[in-house]
């Protein structure tokens, strides 16, 4: 847990104020124009969940998607027709993460060779007699990457990345090298239909198809307004490495019940009968996935609705996809904790949006009261009341303190 400390000295710009505060509300203490907040790294990240939701419209999963795949280390494919914001949406996120600088860039057409992601090839070292690449600069010292329009290269470029997407190694002159990198975001405007790019997209855990906004008056509306993805010069970060450390330390201590096991065999053997055999490599590290989609909901371990993030690893195909929405829904679609899973998280973004700025006005804050208080009165399980309840108290302290009546 991490303490940062402002008084009102200090510029109104610094990074020791805090920017976001979400999920169960951190308290605050008002001492001679002092303040002191508890930010915790999943507070952090929750925060920039909800900037995510603020930039874009209708594209909630695809934001948990992309969060996930960070904070459990895997590779993210996000799948859909062009000018349905993948790109804009990936920008952003390692803006807000503050890992923009540590991205390796690149994107594919049908003349691209292993030379634009892994370096070219050494003069110098060939004259030597070795045959090495000239890699600063290029994927295999970048912490994070970002290859678009994967698929539309040739299958030895892609086929190149396999022991740095999965071992993280390269091979440099015979020699193996560490890699560094953390996550590879790829797009697509297409899904792969040769079977040699097979084991590549397979490396690929996470999967998200991206759609259009929907045809409804007020999706459009929201799209109209919301702020233009290439525009993103004054984006500050959220987020630091530190913080993304701290937050993956705590996501590998969160504990996975024998409960869970079962649920996920039985799935497994649905899959199976529906003739969706996924690989166990998949299997395996979907655990880590389960595990961040916990600690991001607040969980010291991974219960059933917490299964809901196997949308986006369990699936090869959109036929597969919807098989699996079919079988999981089985597990997570009738349980009062799952259905207030999806009130909470709708809580917790209305709390951050009024309190991400130190000091709210008072109609933002009162609305937010308003609507809190409406999803408070939908949710079945008390750890959800509970949590929004002490949402609900931290906003009427805060409406008092902007000179607005708190009852």
């Amino acid at each position: 847990m991490r303490k940062r400390r402002s008084d009102a000295g200090k510029k109104r710009g610094s990074k020791m104020q805090v920017q976001h505060a979400v999920n169960i509300p951190s308290t605050i203490l008002e001492e001679e124009e002092e303040e002191t907040l508890d930010i915790t790294p999943r507070d952090l990240f929750r925060a920039v969940e909800c900037e995510m939701r603020d930039r874009t419209v209708g594209n909630e999963d695809t934001i948990r998607c992309l969060l996930l795949s960070v904070l459990s280390r895997e590779h993210v494919l996000l799948v859909g027709r062009w000018g349905c914001n993948k790109t804009g949406m990936i920008n952003t996120l390692t803006k807000l993460l503050g890992v923009h600088d540590h991205t390796f860039f690149a994107t594919l057409d049908k003349f691209s060779t292993p030379d634009v992601l892994l370096g070219p090839w050494s003069i110098n070292g060939m004259r030597g007699g070795q045959w090495v690449r000239e890699i600063n600069g290029y994927l295999p010292t970048a912490d994070f990457a970002f290859i678009g329009e994967v698929f539309s290269g040739n299958s030895a470029t892609r086929r190149a990345l396999h022991t740095v997407m999965n071992e993280r190694y390269f091979e440099q002159g015979g020699t193996r090298l560490d890699v560094p990198l953390q996550t590879m975001f790829c797009d697509s405007n297409m899904l792969p239909v040769r079977e040699e790019d097979m084991p590549f997209y397979d490396r690929i855990l996470l999967r998200h198809l991206v759609t259009y906004v929907e045809d409804s008056k007020t999706a459009f509306q929201a799209l109209l307004a919301a702020p233009d993805s290439s525009l993103q010069n004054g984006l500050a970060p959220v987020t630091c490495r530190q913080d993304l450390e701290a937050a993956q330390t705590e996501i590998v201590d969160v504990t996975l019940p024998k409960n869970i096991v079962v649920d996920l065999f039985k799935i497994r053997m649905a899959l199976h009968t529906a003739e969706a055999v996924l690989s166990d490599r998949r299997w395996k590290r979907c655990i880590g996935v389960l595990k961040a989609q916990a600690w991001l909901c607040g969980r010291n371990q991974v219960e059933q609705e917490d299964l809901a993030a196997l949308r986006f690893v369990m699936w090869e195909t959109p036929e597969h996809n919807v098989t699996l929405a079919g079988i999981l829904a089985e597990f997570i679609g009738t349980t009062a904790a799952g259905a207030d899973e999806l009130v909470l998280e709708d809580a917790q973004a209305v709390y951050a949006a009024a309190t991400k700025k130190k000091r709210a006005d008072s109609t933002t804050l009162a609305d937010a009261l308003a609507t809190l208080t409406s999803l408070q009165d939908k949710l079945k399980t008390s750890t959800a009341q509970d949590a929004v309840a002490s949402m609900i108290n931290d906003v009427e302290r805060r409406l008092i303190l902007a000179g607005g009546d708190g009852s």
